[in-house]
């Protein structure tokens, strides 16, 4: 499982870029990805197969990603705390 987090310059109907993005695998290791290394980010949780977690990246997160990259996270491979 892979927790994460975005930060960005505003909320979903607002926003236009994520500053940055935060991934803790199940070991504790932390991978920061920062301008445009962001995408790189996604794509690397995409295509690692685990499932994702976080606060809120059902209404937030996730559709911000598809907003700005195109890129859908398949709903069965995420849970939201």
């Amino acid at each position: 499982m892979l927790f994460f987090d975005v930060e960005s310059d505003g909320l979903l109907d607002t926003a236009t870029k994520i500053h940055c993005l935060v991934i803790i695998n199940n070991q504790g290791q932390v991978s920061r990805y920062r301008g445009e290394s962001v995408e790189e980010g996604i794509r690397m949780m995409l295509s690692s197969g685990e499932v994702v977690c976080g606060h809120n990246v059902i209404d937030f997160d996730l559709p911000l990603i598809e907003k700005l990259f195109g890129i859908k996270f398949p709903i069965n491979r995420v849970l939201d705390t």
